[in-house]
């Protein structure tokens, strides 16, 4: 799997950690430079552990984007979510897993 497919796939294993999550996130400021724009936020992320302890992980930071502009409109390029604190006990990853993955 390349791209995109291995993109979702990583996500979908990633949220199989949690039995229930909520983001909340702020508006994005967005700066505009012609054809290229980058657009940040700052994200609250409260997860529940899928491993039956119902422990809470909790996570804040901030997303960066970087948007460029297409014959078919506006598209993200590149997405980074910069983790600033975080409570709790973050889930056990499984062997392998790589926290990072870009498209």
């Amino acid at each position: 799997m390349r791209g995109r497919d291995a993109f979702l796939a990583h996500v979908r294993e990633a949220m199989a950690l949690f039995e229930r999550t909520v983001h909340l996130g702020t508006d994005l400021v967005v700066e505009v430079d012609g054809d290229r724009a980058t657009a940040r936020g700052a994200q609250l992320s409260t997860h529940v552990l899928a491993d039956g302890s119902d422990g809470l992980f909790v996570s804040a930071g901030h997303v960066d984007n970087e948007l460029v502009r297409t014959a078919d409109g506006w598209r993200i390029a590149a997405s980074a979510l910069r983790v600033v604190w975080t409570r709790g006990t973050p889930p056990r990853l499984p062997d392998g897993f790589a926290p990072a993955l870009t498209v």
